[in-house]
């Protein structure tokens, strides 16, 4: 199979144009499509197995679990099988991430449909993280009449009204969580996905590399996407899939401790937890150590050499930070090594 890179199609899509703010169980977005009925299975993501909050990710959950068992962790490390996205992507109020994305492009003579299924991170104001499931389909169609879009997780019928309108297909459904603290379990509970669509031949790791149009498919029965009304019929079954696997040993540490401007000396705490993720497991704390500038120091705490760490359970490590006269900023680095297969965290010191 000759693959297809699509790179600047998925970057393009993975940004949303119109954001939600208040989104409801059901939330349509709709434009020149006054009539469309989406119908999909009555089961979900496992509500069951939804993370726990993360506070290195903004409190959004750890992670989301599929039907067949499938954990993802929010595709956020910079890569290009994470179009690019940090945890500065996710920054509110406008920012946004995404656990998982599948989308696709079909067109024939006179039709042309690009569709994306998404479990996206997002805000509904500067303080209220929120989740939902995303199902869009978008295009043009030369000729009006009711257009019959099949999809791995149910069929949706979309009314085109005006075939004039230069994207005469608009419709968004956005399936989650809202209010003041989200029960990020809804998206799970009430949305569309089921089990993860999932690229043929995926990087280690990953459900697919995040640029490239290659065959998928759908706990191993493959996947395809297909339109049908009065201009004709379109398909296929390739998608530009991205997903990253929870890490099985996902511990918090903050990326960084910023004490700000302090005259005498200030001491403050470093949270380390280990988070309840899939396949967790005890581990150990190691040396604890810094580098940098001697204005810090380390302090009590209860991060101790061989502390073993339960699953849920956390420890502090104690920074003390005192300037001398002369200089106007201070860095240093914490090091925190323990037994995970990262070896460890790090976080960056700053003072003045």
């Amino acid at each position: 199979m000759t693959k297809t890179s699509t790179s600047g199609r998925a970057a393009r899509r993975s940004r949303s144009v119109v954001r939600p703010r208040l989104l409801a169980l059901l939330a349509l977005t709709l434009a020149a499509v006054p009539t469309l009925v989406s119908l999909g299975p009555a089961e979900a993501l496992n509500p069951d197995a939804v993370g726990p909050r993360d506070p290195g990710q903004r409190g959004f959950p750890a992670y989301y679990t599929d039907d067949s068992g499938v954990e993802l962790q929010m595709c956020d490390d910079g890569s290009a099988a994470c179009l690019g996205a940090t945890n500065a992507s996710l920054a509110p109020a406008a920012g946004e991430n995404f656990y998982w994305m599948a989308t696709a492009d079909m067109s024939t003579a006179g039709l042309e449909v690009s569709m994306e299924f998404a479990a996206e991170a997002a805000w509904a104001n500067r303080t209220t993280p929120i989740t939902f499931d995303r199902l869009r389909i978008r295009g043009h169609a030369n000729q009006i009449g009711t257009y019959t879009v099949t999809h791995p997780y149910g069929t949706t019928n979309v009314q085109v009204t005006d075939a004039n309108a230069v994207r005469n297909i608009n419709f968004t459904e956005d399936i989650g969580c809202e209010g003041a603290r989200c029960n990020f379990a809804q998206m799970a509970t009430a949305g569309q996905i089921t089990s993860w669509i999932t690229s043929t031949t995926p990087p280690a790791g990953r459900l697919g590399d995040g640029v490239t149009a290659e065959a998928a498919e759908v706990n191993g029965v493959p996947a395809e996407v297909s339109i049908s009304g009065p201009a004709g019929t379109a398909s296929t079954s390739d998608f530009v899939v991205m997903g990253k696997l929870a890490n099985a040993n996902a511990v918090y540490a903050p990326k960084s401790l910023a004490f700000g401007l302090v005259r005498t000396a200030k001491t403050r705490s470093v949270r380390v937890k280990n988070l309840n993720t899939p396949d967790a497991s005890p581990y150990t704390i190691g040396a604890v150590t810094l580098t940098g500038s001697k204005a810090f120091r380390k302090a009590a705490g209860t991060c101790t050499n061989g502390l073993v760490l339960a699953i849920g359970a956390s420890c502090t490590v104690g920074v003390k930070f005192r300037p001398t006269a002369g200089v106007k900023q201070y860095k240093g680095v914490l090091h925190i090594n323990d037994s995970t297969p990262s070896g460890g965290r790090t976080v960056n010191l700053r003072g003045r």
